[in-house]
Parts: structure tokens; sequence; C-alpha cells
């Protein structure tokens, strides 16, 4: 299964229209963004996800002439006003395309595109999109071109729009909230796609914080962003910051930032599952020590045998792996005071010096 993105913008688009912002004027070609639509494919068919304005350029963009089917969200402006677009398929497939949506959707573009759905064939010498609207039920599974896709109802103010899972992949976007029952529809994700709009809080639309909250819920194994505003660019969001004490599903793993002090500065640590990484730490205070419990293995900065100002001592880790109790700790970050073998020979049982090369497997004895 492959996932295109035609477009990851927001209604307005970016840039903007008169906008002399720094992402719309910006030179990298990630923060042109389109109205938001998708395409999936799989076993050499196609389903198209929404038809923005756009549409028309983002397919000749894609090099895509073909779809089977057409996925519709919700009616809103952005996501449908490119549906005229659709005539160049149905015209050389020579026969009715089918699109599909709930049922509120297909009544409001009959009532907003008459002539698409009047079942009137066009003026001779004219042509006009030829479209079977098939309404779907919400919280359930269809087969449509051969691809198994489930209709996830979800929140937009006061309107409801349907997101959709299609194999391991999901497509949300429009979406205020992710509830309890449209996550249980969503376990086992390989990629989730999901709406972000703003750095802050949106009355009808998740925002980037609530958006990675919500990921990080849904526990995917890859999760992409879209539907952006001009508010911030692709490559500072995508340089996004960890929150110390959180937990972060990254690559599929849970990574827990842990904040250790070094001076007057402070590192992160790395908790990953079984294994913490932490180095250039001076203590390991309480606070971290409540999130390192159960580890089997420690990695643990240890500069000197002397006491250092910004580092632990060889000692001082040696008494810190101890408060935590991993099963095995590694000291790391080491000088030239000490070889190996003589630290080797006089630290406790359960800690050790690494070396470069070393490879330690968690779960093995």
């Amino acid at each position: 299964m492959r996932l295109v993105f035609l477009g990851t913008g927001t209604s307005y688009g970016v840039p903007q229209i008169g906008c002399g912002c720094r992402t719309c004027t910006s030179a990298d070609a990630r923060d042109r963004r389109t109205r938001s639509a998708a395409l999936i494919e799989s076993g050499g068919r196609r389903l198209l996800i929404d038809t923005p304005p756009e549409l028309r350029l983002q397919l000749v963009a894609a090099g895509v002439g073909t779809v089977d089917a057409v996925l519709f969200t919700h009616a809103h402006a952005d996501h449908v006003h490119g549906i005229d677009d659709l005539r160049a398929i149905s015209v050389r497939q020579g026969a009715a395309l089918d699109v599909y949506g709930a049922a509120e959707t297909l009544t409001e573009l009959a009532r907003r595109f008459p002539y698409i759905f009047d079942h009137t064939p066009p003026h001779q010498g004219t042509s006009k999109p030829q479209l079977a609207a098939r309404a779907l039920e919400p919280d359930r599974e269809t087969t449509i071109a051969g691809m198994a896709v489930r209709a996830v109802p979800l929140p937009h103010g006061r309107d409801t729009v349907l997101g959709f899972r299609i194999g391991s992949v999901a497509y949300l976007t429009d979406a205020k909230a992710v509830p309890e029952p449209a996550r249980a529809q969503l376990t086992g994700l390989d990629v989730l796609v999901l709406n972000a709009l703003l750095p802050r809080p949106h009355p009808l639309h998740l925002s980037i914080p609530e958006a990675v909250a919500a990921a990080q819920q849904i526990g995917a194994r890859r999760t992409f962003l879209t539907h952006l505003t001009h508010d911030t660019p692709h490559a500072e969001l995508a340089a996004h910051q960890l929150e110390p004490d959180r937990e972060t599903t990254i690559a599929g793993m849970a990574v827990r930032a842990v904040p250790l002090p070094h001076g007057a500065d402070t590192v992160l640590g790395f908790r990953v599952g079984a294994m913490a990484y932490l180095t250039d730490a001076k203590a390991v205070p309480e606070g971290a020590r409540a999130q390192l419990a159960g580890l089997e293995v420690l990695v643990l900065n240890a500069l000197l045998p002397r006491p250092h100002p910004l580092h632990l001592s060889i000692p001082e880790a040696v008494a810190a792996a101890q408060q935590i109790g991993a099963r095995r700790t590694f000291l790391t970050h080491l000088t030239h005071d000490s070889p190996h073998a003589e630290l080797a020979a006089r630290l406790p049982p359960g800690i050790a010096p690494a070396y470069d090369g070393l490879v330690v497997e968690l779960g093995a004895e």
C-alpha cells in the first residue's frame, strides 16, 4: 500500500493571498501547502480522498490520470470544490466514477452541484463529471476498489466528518478530537494522518499539541500531520522539541525525555522501553530516578575517578547506578584516566565499562 499526499494545507492554502509572512515567502518547497487531499494506492488501484480546489494541479503534479473511487470526508469548500476536475477521469474511463461519503455529505454535494447529480446528459459537444454517489455507514467496513475502508466519525464543531481507515493506514482530517470509540477502531496502525491546524487551540480543529497528544494515544508506528496553516514553517515544526518528563512515540518506540543537571545547564537522558541512556549528567535526582524504575539496561556517564563540576565521577556514577537498580549498567563518556581492563576489574557486579563496538541485547542473560 502506498500513501501520496496531494495537498497538506488548510482552507486558505499556503502561501496565502497577500501574505508576506516567513512561511508564505519561504524558499522551502515543503512550505507550499495546497488544500488537503490524498491518494491511497494498493494492488494497482487508487482511492482519492477529497477533491480540493487545486485537484487538477495536484493530480497532474503527481502524474495521476485515473482513480477508482473517491472518498469524501465532508462537504466544506476546501475539501470538495475541485469536484468538477473529476470530469477528466470519468470521461476518460467512459463510465460513472463511484464517490463515497456520509449520506449528509452526498446530499449537500447534490444540492451544491446539481448539474453533476441530476442524471441528465450533458449538452451536445460538452461534458460533465459522471459520478455515482454511494453512502457510507459510520463505524462500518466497506470494500472499495478492492480495499477494506472503515468510515470513522469524528467531531468537527457541531458537524461530523468522516475519517477513513484503509488497511493499516488511517486518514483523519478536520477533527476537533479523536474520541475513544474512534480510537478503538485505530489500533495497530502503521501510518496515521492527522490534522493539526495551529500551535494554539481552535474551536473546530485539533491544534498541533492536541494532535500530538491524540497521536500518542492512538500509537501508530508513524504519524504525519496535515491541514497545516502558515503559522508554522515545515522545518521548524519537524524539529519540534521533546517535552521533559513526557513520553513520545518515535519510530514506533516509547521515548521518555528525562532532564538531568549538567552544571548550570540541563541535558536530556532518554528512557526507551527497558533501556535508559544518560550522559553528561552531574547527578540523577530523585525526580529522574522515579522515571527509571524497572530498567534492564542503564547507560551512565562516568568521567573520572575524581569529582568534576559538570559530570558524574566514576564513584558517583556507581552510587547512582546502585540507587537506580538496573539489572545491568554500562559506564560511558570515559577519559584516558582509567584503562578498560583496570576499570572493569574494580567495578561491582552488574556494572561494567562500555567500549566502542559493544552491542547489548536486551532480554539476553
